[in-house]
């Protein structure tokens, strides 16, 4: 005498047809998919599609000019300072900063080479608490303190809101 029911014996192989079935379409999906749509694919494997890294996420054809990678990096670079830059205004809801912090924020947020107002963020932030005075910075302005209210003594130097 079996310890296992006939009837689950059956539902088991139901199971095991529809869920063979359901790979077998998702895998003819998915080779459809890197067929009809090879920009989508690429995404996922840039290399499989002959794409070159640039830099980390950015890929291009082998073929082009050198001039043309760094225009690319170079829009790239704009668009990701950019976005930072709109993300730090949703946060900061309103509040003004003056331009040399906001720059200088970007430059150290990216490692980017604009040293001037990255040093003056960076005296800022040191004289300030370091590490945690920028978030903290934020927070505070987005309660509505305003920016010159926050400034410490050492951090006096830095240039003013206008230039």
């Amino acid at each position: 005498m079996s310890l296992i029911p006939r009837w689950a014996g059956r539902r088991w192989r139901g199971w095991w047809i529809a869920g063979t079935v359901t790979a077998v379409l998702l895998s003819a999906a998915v080779m459809l998919i890197a067929l009809a749509f090879p920009s989508v694919a690429a995404t996922t494997c840039p290399g499989c599609y002959g794409l070159e890294r640039l830099q980390p996420g950015v890929y291009a054809e082998p073929r082009l000019a050198p001039a043309e990678r760094r225009r690319v990096a170079e829009v790239v670079e704009q668009a990701n300072r950019r976005v930072r830059d709109l993300e730090l205004h949703a946060r900061l809801d309103g509040a003004d900063v003056p331009q040399w912090f906001n720059e200088g924020l970007a430059v150290l947020v990216s490692d980017d080479i604009y040293a001037e107002a990255a040093c003056q963020v960076s005296r800022w932030a040191e004289a300030n608490g370091g590490e945690e005075a920028v978030p903290a910075l934020i927070e505070r302005l987005s309660k509505g303190q305003a920016f010159p209210d926050l400034r410490t003594p050492a951090a006096t130097t830095a240039p003013s809101p206008s230039s």
